[in-house]
């Protein structure tokens, strides 16, 4: 590697962690996750309501939708978070019939 190869990964790492800190501090600052969390739980218990057994992939097809619509509203760049908003999902989803069973 020439130094000019090795001076251009640095500039990308100082970039990329620029903007990880950069969407973190406004992530926290305009309180999306608890906003993101919100609209999934209200999501959730829509599809509930509107396939009360089964039909899994719809459900969550119709919360990823609602989200993917908040993301729009709020100009969160939701393809960036697809993959940690679709666990955050499964994770809600997983604790939500851990409830329902034990009742």
């Amino acid at each position: 590697m020439d130094v000019l190869a090795i001076v251009e990964l640095i500039v990308l790492a100082v970039l990329a962690l620029a903007f990880l800190v950069w969407f973190g501090i406004k992530t926290v600052k305009n309180k999306w996750l608890s906003t993101l969390t919100e609209t999934i739980n209200k999501a959730i218990g829509e599809a509930e309501k509107k396939w009360p057994e089964g039909h899994g992939e719809e459900k969550k097809k119709y919360v990823l939708n609602a989200v993917e619509k908040k993301c729009e509203e709020l100009n969160i760049p939701y393809h960036i978070l697809y993959k940690l908003i679709s666990k955050l999902i499964n994770t809600i989803i997983k604790d939500h019939n851990i409830v329902i069973s034990k009742k």
